[in-house]
């Protein structure tokens, strides 16, 4: 995030002038979302990054340059960051139909550039195209749980690509000044501030839904610039822009702390892994197993094994294959459970909720194989989370096999 807000910066400077360019870099540091999403293990930061990198790129390139391999370069540089652009995130590339204006009116203008830019997007997408196959063929399953979104979907989205309504009202209402700027500037960037929530909501009425506001994320550097550009053109004084900078400092502050938050990364899910990895830690013995069920949240057994320590490492029972080796966000399960349990004596269930009765949340036939062979010793339940101890039954006990 902080090389993101030095080429917000730069791309300012360059669009609106030195003092735009500062403060448009100052607005984008100070948002929640920067604060939020810089701390995330996914790629969203580095898709904000590339987009906005590809953004200054397509300037440098609609400049030109006073040689011929110079303006190559320049296109080449263009072409190669939106081909690691799609391999951050396919649905970022929506940001070239956001240049393509730019590039016809700078075309109009000088009579170069377009074929340029027409070339670049091209060998950009024939490098995308084997992960555009593949993951058309995996979206359905992948994104399946995404709702598709209603007209109401366009407002809600705003105050949560900032992370915070009080800054989302600030920033735009900021950009809404920079309409006296430069109208190519102004519209390339408003494009990309804009146009990407309106594709991705448009596109979530077929077969699969895309609208997520973090799929947009990367359009938030654009607000940021018309941002930028509106409280320079708007103030006079150096010490008028830096009073407005420290006002939505301080409008941002209550979701600061917000996102900084225990579980503020699991919403809605408020699923405490690390207490649940204490638990485990505190009764775990070798040889102990476990059962994960995955589901709200789908990545429960990753969040609980990132906070286990060295050492403790219970093998997955009705594991076949791992979502890893499988290719796919969800693993393969023993497709007869009882055959998969290899006579450990004891067994942790780790489940979403907080139903006492750990094995009503697992499935039905891997709850029945343990049923069969365990009775349940202990549960603790946390927050969003309840951890419990299957004991094996001893030999001869009713119900045991």
């Amino acid at each position: 995030m902080t090389a993101t807000a030095a080429l917000v910066t730069l791309t300012g400077r360059r669009l609106f002038g030195q003092r735009a360019g500062l403060c448009a870099g100052t607005l984008f540091a100070v948002l929640p979302a920067a604060s939020r999403f810089a701390q995330e293990a996914r790629s969203y930061a580095l898709v904000m990054l590339f987009a906005t990198l590809a953004t200054f790129l397509l300037l440098r390139a609609l400049d030109g340059s006073r040689r011929p391999w110079g303006r190559a370069a320049r296109w080449t540089a263009y072409g190669l960051c939106l081909a690691v652009l799609g391999l951050l995130h396919l649905i970022a590339l929506t940001i070239v139909l956001c240049h393509a204006p730019a590039a016809v009116l700078r075309a109009r203008r000088t009579g170069r550039g377009l074929w340029s830019f027409l070339l670049a997007g091209s060998a950009a997408a024939v490098c995308l195209l084997p992960v555009f196959l593949l993951g058309r063929s995996q979206a359905s399953r992948q994104l399946f749980w995404l709702p598709k979104p209603d007209a109401w979907g366009l407002v809600e989205i705003w105050p949560q690509l900032f992370a915070s309504a009080l800054c989302a009202g600030a920033v735009i209402a900021l950009a809404a000044l920079a309409w006296r700027e430069d109208r190519e500037n102004v519209l390339l960037c408003s494009a990309v501030a804009v146009l990407p929530p309106f594709v991705l909501w448009a596109a979530s009425h077929g077969e699969v839904s895309y609208f997520r506001y973090q799929y947009a994320l990367f359009t938030v550097p654009a607000w940021a610039l018309l941002a930028g550009a509106g409280l320079a053109g708007a103030t006079r004084s150096r010490r008028a822009a830096v009073a407005v900078l420290a006002v939505v400092a301080l409008l941002a502050l209550p979701d600061q702390r917000r996102v900084r938050s225990p579980f503020e990364h699991d919403v809605p899910h408020a699923a405490d892994y690390a207490g649940a990895a204490r638990t485990i830690e505190k009764y775990y013995r070798p040889g102990d197993a476990v059962v994960y069920v995955r589901g709200a949240p789908w990545m429960l057994d990753q969040g609980l094994r990132y906070y286990l320590k060295p050492g403790v490492d219970p093998r997955e029972v009705f594991l076949a294959r791992s979502a890893a080796d499988n290719d796919e966000l969800f693993p393969v399960y023993c497709p007869v459970p009882v055959r998969c349990l290899a006579g450990e004596s004891r067994i942790w269930v780790v489940v979403p909720g907080s139903d006492a009765d750990v094995l009503r949340a697992v499935p039905k036939e891997q709850a029945a194989a343990l049923r069969s062979r365990y009775t349940l010793f202990g549960t603790e339940s946390l927050s969003g989370l309840t951890v419990g101890l299957l004991e094996r039954k001893p030999a001869g006990a009713p119900g045991a096999s």
